[in-house]
């Protein structure tokens, strides 16, 4: 057996292995006791190390079982790919095991075809030449036979959603640690974390109006730019009577992994690494930031000087879903904003090309409901769509996301709410910031 490989390959083909208790040394114990060869480049963009610990992992195994000759492992000073020297290290592995003798012949100068001479059909594809299916053809149809199926009731939506993102409700007491105060003028800054669950801490700032009377309203800002992207909104609001609690989610800001942060990879991929190792124990990226998001609530409830009715949650961009999700669970959330959201997971099956929708994923949603269908469900409670998006990022107009939202409308129709539930653009010349603040201050 030849293989090449990059250790996190695994990560994109095999959901909830390592929650089954598999990794990828399991497919050598597997071939064991017969020959097998890994290829690997010590600068492919996949880490060599992770390469280095299946070969030892998987050397125990072949050692115990007396095999120990019969696993190589062998490793190119090169990227990723299948350069000559790892082939030359193939001929000589082939040699050795089928005719006996280690190939060292040097590698036979090759004509390349040309790719009019590789193609088996006038187009070269099966699908263009001969009118096949295609994944995104079936998944399409798939698609299609799931929502004619689909007919959950709102009232039961929370429960499936806590299971296909794998949400855990909190088992032990908010952990907050204070790191100071900043003060402006007519406000303060609290710098402060808070643990999410154990081991995992969300950088935080809370800004809170100096004086006055009464319990205040608050609203948690959670945006995949982070916190510090935040600071107009936060401020604004907070001018405006607020007190506001803007989190670094995992993932975003402080704590964003500094290979989506400083690469184009991130630009058009997002947090993938992430989001596969999160499939590959059994959690989701949007499950766990939204659990960030109600401990968040927690905090947000258990202060003194804050009115337990009127919490709030504004989702931007990366942590809109997160935020529409954590609203779907926690009804102390009375209120929330989602800009530049995903409008649907069925707008991804529609369109080919994606960008930054693997953190958003729950998989075998779309067996049991869409992202409107997550926006009907939190009626009354009053919700704003503000400049959704498809699957590129590409700001969609409001009447296209209308349409896409049309039962979540009409859910609150038929609750006397229509008032309730805003879905709109950008308005001609007016800021973000000046845009979400109407909506969280009930502004016409």
């Amino acid at each position: 057996m030849l293989q090449t490989i990059g250790p996190q390959d695994a990560e994109q083909t095999f959901p909830l292995w390592l929650q089954d208790g598999l990794d990828y040394p399991d497919y050598l114990y597997a071939f064991a006791p017969k020959p097998y060869l890994l290829l690997s480049a010590i600068r492919d963009f996949f880490p060599i190390e992770g390469t280095r610990e299946t070969f030892a992992e998987a050397a125990r195994v072949y050692s115990a079982i007396g095999a120990k000759e019969k696993l190589g492992m062998f490793e190119a000073d090169d990227g990723h790919g299948y350069n000559k020297t790892r082939r030359l290290a193939a001929y000589e592995w082939f040699g050795r095991w089928l005719k006996g003798i280690e190939d060292k012949d040097p590698e036979p100068q090759i004509e390349m075809a040309t790719p009019e001479e590789l193609r088996c059909t006038p187009t070269g594809q099966v699908s263009t030449s001969l009118g096949g299916e295609s994944v995104f053809t079936l998944n399409q149809k798939r698609l299609d036979r799931l929502k004619a199926n689909r007919g959950m009731r709102p009232v039961e939506l929370p429960r499936k959603v806590q299971e296909l993102i794998h949400y855990e409700s909190p088992s032990t007491s908010l952990q907050v640690r204070p790191y100071g105060t900043i003060p402006r003028s007519g406000y303060h800054i609290e710098k402060l974390t808070y643990e999410s669950e154990p081991g995992i801490t969300i950088p935080s700032l809370l800004f809170v109006p100096d004086g006055g009377d009464g319990k205040k309203a608050a609203v948690l800002v959670v945006s995949g730019d982070g916190k510090a992207a935040s600071a107009p909104e936060a401020e604004q609001l907070v001018t405006s009577g607020l007190v506001v609690l803007s989190i670094d989610a995992r993932g975003f800001g402080e704590t964003a992994n500094p290979d989506v942060t400083s690469r184009e990879f991130g630009h058009y991929f997002g947090d993938f690494k992430d989001a596969m190792t999160a499939l590959l124990i059994g959690k989701t990226m949007a499950g766990m930031r939204a659990l960030d998001i109600t401990r968040g609530v927690d905090l947000l409830s258990a202060r003194q000087g804050i009115d337990r009715d009127k919490i709030y949650v504004y989702g931007k961009k990366g942590g809109s879903v997160p935020a529409l999700y954590a609203a779907v669970l926690d009804r102390r959330i009375r209120k929330v904003v989602l800009e530049d959201m995903l409008s649907s997971y069925d707008s991804v099956v529609k369109n080919k090309i994606h960008r930054q929708v693997f953190e958003t994923v729950a998989p075998g949603a779309l067996k049991f409901y869409d992202l409107p269908d997550l926006v009907a469900s939190l009626a009354p409670r009053e919700v704003s769509i503000v400049s959704g998006t498809d699957p590129l990022g590409h700001e969609l107009p409001a009447n296209a996301v209308q349409k896409e939202y049309s039962r979540a409308v009409e859910a609150y129709r038929q609750m006397g709410m229509e008032r309730a539930i805003h879905i709109r653009d950008r308005r001609p010349g007016e800021d973000t910031t000046t845009t979400i603040y109407r909506e969280l201050r009930n502004d016409p």
